[in-house]
């Protein structure tokens, strides 16, 4: 499979992962945004990430955009981007798919002053990078020169366990831990000479975050976090370790995604 195959298909199924019911992806987002949500009236709505824009009529597509319906509030929107590389115009995009999700629902007020608000933003990153900090910065200056910082938080996948993942209550995006892999897989197969011992330590690291997935989903499901839909995050575990391992390890890792076969 090519490299931009490969990162569509784990494009598709980090998307996949937010098709879940409404109180996985109320956990996820009361963790990541750091905000309470109320599980018993809260109801998850999934908003066209398609946007025109002009000149040009160029269509932008965000990667996942929810919003929380809730009768005793206002309904906020959450913008979620998976991003599996580093990529140095994140920042841009990032401002630019929030100014077009907040115009999309954009209200005139009493005032006849049209109110655009920007969405929750998070970038989530899959694979390490020595470039990716904390948060994406973007300062802009206005002709007044008045001074408006627009921060992302970022969030690093690729520095958390299954467990850990798990005791933060973002079980929900544990299957994409596997795709950090993929760089160590692509470093092993461009060498002349295969350092054995290097190989099997990698294989042993594919079969013990299956296995802690595997657990975790169990466990989460026997105590009724998550219902049956747990098991589609598992096999969508699997579509993402066949999407980053190369042929020649998919052999050697075969009993890896056997443990994910529970459908």
């Amino acid at each position: 499979m090519s490299k931009d195959n490969s990162r569509a298909a784990i494009d598709e199924t980090a998307k996949f992962l937010f098709d879940a019911p409404d109180h996985a992806i109320i956990d996820f987002i009361s963790r990541i945004f750091s905000i309470h949500i109320d599980k018993a009236t809260a109801e998850i709505i999934r908003v066209s990430s398609e946007y025109i824009s002009h000149p040009g009529f160029s269509r932008h597509l965000p990667d996942i955009v929810l919003s929380v319906h809730d009768k005793t509030g206002p309904e906020p929107l959450f913008h979620i981007e998976i991003q599996t590389e580093h990529d140095g115009m994140m920042d841009l995009r990032m401002v630019k798919y929030g100014y077009l999700i907040g115009a999309s629902r954009s209200q005139m007020d009493e005032n006849d002053t049209r109110i655009i608000s920007i969405p929750h933003q998070v970038v989530i990153y899959l694979e390490e990078h020595r470039r990716i900090r904390d948060e994406l910065k973007v300062k802009i200056i206005f002709p007044d020169e008045s001074e408006v910082d627009y921060i992302v938080p970022v969030f690093r996948l690729y520095a958390y366990s299954a467990y850990e993942l798990s005791e933060m209550d973002l079980y929900l995006v544990i299957p994409l831990i596997l795709v950090k892999y993929r760089k160590r897989f692509d470093i092993i197969c461009r060498r002349k000479n295969l350092n054995q011992e290097e190989f099997d330590a990698l294989v042993q690291d594919v079969l013990q975050d299956i296995e802690q997935i595997t657990t975790i989903t169990g466990t989460y499901e026997e105590k009724g976090v998550m219902d049956e839909t747990s098991k589609y995050i598992i096999l969508s575990a699997k579509l993402v370790i066949e999407t980053a391992a190369p042929e020649n390890l998919r052999q050697d890792c075969k009993q890896a995604w056997d443990l994910t076969a529970l459908c």
